[in-house]
């Protein structure tokens, strides 16, 4: 407020700019006429004039925002002009006047429910301290109200409606056997006290209502579940209030929920759903809703779950006699019906009102609402929210609608969808025998609330109640003008605030530090509020009259793709159709569906499968034709993320900026990985690491990486001059501009052969510096102590070095090294140049050092780096004489060589990080000791296992060290791989498979064109998988040319087989190559069939892995198999399993199955669990793998006619 006070008296004043290209913020007061005039006068300023010092405020205060929240109020900037805010202002102020009322202009307004507690709440706070804390007990803010047995909304008679009636039979069976959802004594939750708020003197009153009711049943003691000691799981009642009249019974179920499984079935929809909703010109929204009459109570719980749901106190034996039953047995009360409170209760009722509604014809997928799922596509919009029903329509109209209040909807026609899905679920409500509460109904109505939701559907408009909206306002202006608060109010307050803002999500960013300094606060104090917790206040308070979602907003027609990288960033478009943009939008905002356009990590075997709005999102991005909009240079690096949200920034700000885009909703692509590769295929330019290279002679680095493509500073050559010495080169370090360094200084100053002088040694252990009243070793120290200050600053400014010098020279010992060894980040690696070849462009220089060490930094957080461009990759193309590549070393790939080189530096980096430090001269022993080290810390953080070995066979490949020689490395690999558990396949069985490759072929013959493709070649993969017992990837790798068919010979004669070639096997080192005989007779049809259409070169099944899974689970789901666990590496499992039990030859099934050890097959070979798993099918997929295998035959030949002619049929 004191920067909106210097703004009003600077007014006059501010340098101001009017081009078009300004920026929104800062901009000068848009109603200079009430400068002056404050918020807090009340019954002085008339409503219009309230109204524009709220806008005036509110512009201050984004201005305030915007200039970074200056202390002092003079930024010399210039701000937009009176002109080019107006109009801006002027939209803001109808809707600032249509918010307030004269109630809270005047601060007369009251409040009520909930709200009406917290105002009262606040009103007691007294706000006189000096200390800012007031040592008073605070009101505690609990829902939960003691019960009173006449108050209490209860149905006449409850329990009317089994769910097990209603519900799929999958989930009758499920409610059928709750008790098997509980779980193991030792897996209970938290063991908490249930709250029970009924009086002793009301309890046998409420009890005997809730016993005429049939809500209740009364159960002996002993028969009611117990803890472990022998202590009884009992739960509680507590009242919330419903009406004026009516309180809701609430069922604290804590003990007993802590003990079972939760039930996924509740997928439900959200008023916040409507925010996806977007009206043209001639279009209105109206809704019909529903509500239930005490649903939960309706529905009964199965006879034998009634005893684990006690409560409260022992039952009056009075009433166990008016019960009938035995009053000299202790008796609890248990409710017979699902309880509001019960941890499965929102699933169970959830599933059994969506079942009674799609038995009536409702909730088509079609046009289901589900929060966080895209909206449907439809016109009607339709969704059960447990009790609530709620069907919406677009209806298009032949005229533009008007909005200035004199338009009149038209009346409903019998024919309408809202109107036939309204008598439609009112028929299934009665045939279930469900009580509709017929008050709360509504039909065909533009205005309506629905799930907490106010929808104007003639203005477009979504919200949170209006009265709500006002009344927080109302209670945040007391708590500023108040300065105090509690932890309690607050939290409540910010409760109310996130409801209302859902349907504007991008204002959740107000609440910056509230919630930690929520987590801080005393409680049950009241606190004086620090003035950064009342300006954001404020700022939520200033957005809640535009806190709702306007369905009349225009869709861009334009898409706008952001990125950056830590230095550069940068921003395109493309055009869209009005078509194209609005399935954007349907698609938008879907959490966890970042938009990719480089797919390699999507073809790597353990990624998962993307989202469709992911794909879809991915695949567009590739056919627009883009123009770049934006490409900078950021002013300083940051990390990925929030150059990312910078770059959004920029383009959203840019586009706020122009008048023509108000009322418009803009469409962006953004990548929330660190990948910003795709830019540079737009014109955006990606991330240009700069080198520079300090040597003493011949340049052995800058010649190799500028060939390379990687941008070089000119090298610095110290026999030029004193070039280390050049206050340039300190600045390009300390400033970023180099990337990375690389020093090579003179190694004869320090060398051991000019160590003698007239006196003796000229350097010596005890003295590496030597005597420095000597020219050369001074000059030779200041060039050292040179280099090691400049990596100091590189290592500060998280610049990457190097220092290559010889292994034996004196400067290692130097003290001024020693404390850079010291440093986080910092490691030792040797080379032995001498062993490669001078070639390339290397130099000379580089030939002559012999054994040098390199130190390599990634930044002051410790994290090491490796400069593989450096070093690394020099063994492997440079190597010659005694280093050349040697015959033991031919079955290994190049990228096995490579990964087995990072995983060894990883290792030994490990090590290093431990204490050790580890060369090649190192004793075995105290190599073992400290592998055995890094291999625990390894195994206490989340390497794998996998990488660990690796890294071990790397060790003794490049240091020449035998197994035996690190028998504690190898001991404690051993016990890490017994504490990991075995993760053995699930196999299938050949009966199962029948069954899914006739559903395949049956969902073949259903669909069309490329579709039938994929299932039909599906079928054929998974077929030839589980006879050839092929792994997924050796399925997917497989071409044309890898199929050898027999020649087909006559009838009764045997077949020699299938001849299947696997090119890229995973076990390499038995054959390179291998090879895999079908004898299958029906496989070899069907694949003789296939491969007619087919030409070599190509892929013989031309899908992607994802496709793959995709329709494999739907296959598995037709068959009521989705939920048992198997995968397309169930094939090669179930194959083995099969073969096994048919000819039990091992030997056999290892050479076939093409194992390289015998014990690696018992991760296959599963024929009893393979059987239980079998034999554990649900009823339902029992049923339909029997109705599948009534068509097995016509998996003996394929159709007659040829694949090319039925896909081209379609």
């Amino acid at each position: 407020m004191k920067y909106l006070a210097w703004l009003e008296r600077a007014h006059g004043y501010l340098l101001e700019r009017s081009s078009a290209d300004t920026p929104l913020f800062p901009s000068a007061l848009p109603y200079p006429e009430v400068a002056g005039l404050r918020l807090g006068t009340k019954g002085l300023l008339k409503s219009t004039d309230w109204c524009r010092v709220f806008v005036n405020a509110l512009v201050a205060w984004c201005n305030f925002v915007v200039l970074g929240c200056p202390d002092a109020y003079e930024p010399r900037v210039a701000h937009r002009s009176v002109e080019g805010i107006r109009p801006y202002a002027d939209k803001l102020l109808g809707e600032v006047a249509e918010f307030f009322c004269p109630e809270m202009l005047s601060g007369t307004l009251s409040c009520e429910g909930k709200r009406k507690d917290l105002e009262d709440l606040v009103a007691s706070g007294t706000g006189a301290c000096y200390s800012g804390v007031v040592k008073v007990g605070c009101q505690q803010l609990s829902t939960a109200l003691p019960m009173v047995a006449e108050r209490v909304a209860i149905p006449e008679e409850a329990g009317q409606v089994d769910p097990r009636r209603c519900l799929e039979r999958s989930r009758a069976e499920v409610v059928d056997r709750l008790p098997d959802l509980r779980l193991p004594e030792a897996l209970w939750g938290e063991e908490v006290v249930a709250c029970h708020r009924v009086a002793v003197h009301e309890e046998s009153s409420l009890l005997r209502r809730l016993w005429a009711a049939k809500m209740i049943t009364f159960v002996p003691e002993q028969e009611l579940p117990r803890r472990r000691d022998g202590r009884l799981l009992l739960g509680g009642l507590f009242a919330v209030r419903k009406n004026e009249k009516e309180d809701r019974l609430i069922f604290d179920r804590r003990p007993e929920n802590a003990t079972m499984k939760r039930l996924d079935w509740a997928k439900l929809p959200a008023g916040a759903c409507l925010c996806r909703m977007v009206l043209a010109e001639n279009e209105i929204l109206r809704g019909s809703g529903d509500d239930l009459r005490n649903y939960y109570y309706t529905l009964a719980l199965p006879p034998e779950w009634v005893r684990f749901n006690a409560i409260g106190r022992r039952v009056d034996p009075k009433l166990l006699a008016e019960a009938g039953f035995d009053a000299a047995v202790p008796h609890r009360a248990c409710l017979r019906v699902l309880g509001m409170g019960d941890v499965n209760g929102c699933a169970i009722a959830q599933a059994t009102h969506e079942a009674v509604l799609r038995r009536g014809g409702l909730l088509d997928k079609a046009n289901t609402l589900v929060y966080g799922e895209p909206v449907p596509k439809s016109r009607v919009w339709q969704g059960a929210y447990l009790d609530d029903l709620l069907i919406i329509y677009r209806l298009a109209l032949a005229q533009r609608v008007a909005l200035d209040g004199s338009f009149r909807p038209p009346a409903p026609l019998p024919q309408d969808p809202d109107v036939m899905l309204t008598r439609a679920a009112e028929h299934a409500y009665h045939q279930a025998n469900l009580s509709r509460a017929e008050h709360k109904a509504f039909r065909c109505e533009t205005k309506f609330k629905a799930w907490g939701a106010e929808v104007d559907g003639v203005r477009g408009r979504a919200g949170a109640p209006l009265d709500v909206r006002r009344q927080v306002w109302q209670i945040l202006r007391k708590i500023v003008d108040l300065g105090f608060c509690t932890k309690e109010i607050l939290q409540r307050v910010l409760g109310f605030v996130c409801f209302i803002f859902q349907y504007r999500r991008e204002f959740y960013s107000l609440q910056h530090h509230i919630y930690r300094y929520i987590e801080g606060m005393e409680i049950d104090r009241w606190v004086r509020l620090p003035n950064q917790i009342l300006d954001e206040l404020r700022s939520i308070a200033f957005h809640l009259p535009f806190a709702f979602w306007s369905m009349r907003r225009e869709l861009g027609r334009d898409l706008v793709a952001t990125d950056a990288t830590p230095t550069t960033g940068g921003a395109t478009s493309a055009a869209v159709s009005e078509d194209l943009a609005r399935e954007l939008w349907r698609r938008s905002e879907v959490r966890g569906a970042p938009v990719r356009l480089d797919h390699a990590e999507d073809l790597l075997p353990g990624a998962p499968v993307p989202q469709e709005p992911s794909r879809f999102a991915s695949s567009l991005c590739h056919c627009l034709r883009w123009r770049v909009l934006s490409s900078y240079t950021f002013r300083q690096t940051s990390h990925i993320n929030l150059q990312e949200l910078r770059a959004f920034k920029r383009e959203l700000c840019r586009i706020a900026s122009s008048f023509s885009s108000t009322g418009r909703i803009q469409i962006f692509v953004n990548d929330s990985k660190v990948a910003p590769r795709w830019m540079q295929t737009y014109g955006v330019p990606g991330p240009r690491l700069w080198g520079l290279e300090v040597h003493a002679g011949a340049a052995s680095i800058s010649p190799v990486h500028e060939r390379q493509g990687c941008m070089m500073y000119p090298a610095v050559d110290l026999r030029e001059g004193l070039g280390l010495f050049c206050p340039i080169l300190e600045q390009l370090v300390a400033e970023k501009l180099v990337n990375w360094l690389w020093l090579s200084l003179p190694s004869l100053p320090f060398s051991p052969l000019r160590n003698l002088g007239r006196r003796g040694l000229l350097r010596t252990r005890e003295c590496p510096e030597g005597d420095e009243h000597l020219p050369h070793a001074k000059w030779a120290n200041d060039l050292w102590r040179r280099a090691i200050y400049l990596a100091n600053l590189a290592r500060e400014a998280g610049v990457f070095f190097a220092i290559v010098y010889p292994a034996t020279s004196w400067a290692w010992s130097m003290p001024e090294t020693q404390q850079l060894v010291c440093r986080d980040g910092v490691s030792v690696c040797k080379v032995d140049w001498t062993a490669y070849r001078v070639s390339e462009g290397l130099g000379a220089a580089v030939g002559r050092v012999g054994r040098c060490v390199v130190w390599v930094t990634g930044g002051l957080k410790g994290e090491i780096v490796f400069l593989r461009s450096f070093v690394l990759s020099w063994p492997v193309h440079l190597v010659n004489g005694s280093m050349a590549p040697r015959l033991r070393d031919a079955v290994l790939g190049k990228e096995y060589r490579r990964r087995l080189r990072d995983a060894a530096i990883d290792l030994v980096n490990r090590a290093g990080r431990c204490g050790g430090r580890l060369s090649r001269k190192s004793s075995v022993r105290q190599i073992d000791r400290w592998l055995e080290k890094a291999v625990e810390d390894a195994h206490g953080g989340e390497e794998k296992l996998y990488y660990v070995t690796l890294g071990v066979l790397g060790v003794q490949k490049f240091w020449r060290i035998s197994g035996s020689a690190l028998p504690g490395t190898w001991a404690a690999l051993k016990a890490w791989r017994h504490l990991t558990p075995n993760r053995s396949r699930m196999p299938m069985t050949f009966y199962t498979l029948q069954a899914f490759l006739v559903v395949c072929l049956a969902k073949g013959n259903q669909a069309k064109g490329r579709e039938r493709y994929l299932w039909w070649s599906v079928m054929l993969g998974s077929w030839l998988a589980f006879t050839a017992l092929l792994r997924p990837g050796e399925i997917y790798k497989l071409r044309v040319e890898d199929i050898t068919l027999p020649v087909e010979v006559a009838e009764g004669v045997d077949s020699p087989g299938m001849v299947v070639v696997i090119r890229r096997p995973k076990t390499r080192r038995v054959y390179k190559t291998q090879f895999v005989l079908v004898k299958h007779e029906s496989v070899i049809r069907w694949m003789r069939w296939w491969l007619a259409a087919h030409r070599p070169g190509k892929r013989l099944f031309p899908w992607e892995r994802h496709q793959w899974a995709t329709t494999f689970k739907a296959g598995l789901s037709a068959l009521g198999l989705e939920s048992i666990g198997f995968t397309p590496a169930s094939m090669r499992a179930g194959g083995a399993t099969h073969l096994f039990r048919e000819k039990e030859n091992l030997p056999a099934l290892q050479y076939m199955g093409r194992w390289s050890k015998a014990s690696t097959l018992r991760h296959y070979l599963h024929d009893a669990f393979s059987m239980y798993t079998a034999l554990h099918f649900s009823d339902t997929a029992t049923t339909l793998q029997r109705e599948a295998h009534l068509h097995v035959h016509r998996l003996d030949a394929p159709p007659p006619a040829r694949l090319v002619d039925l896909l081209r049929h379609d």
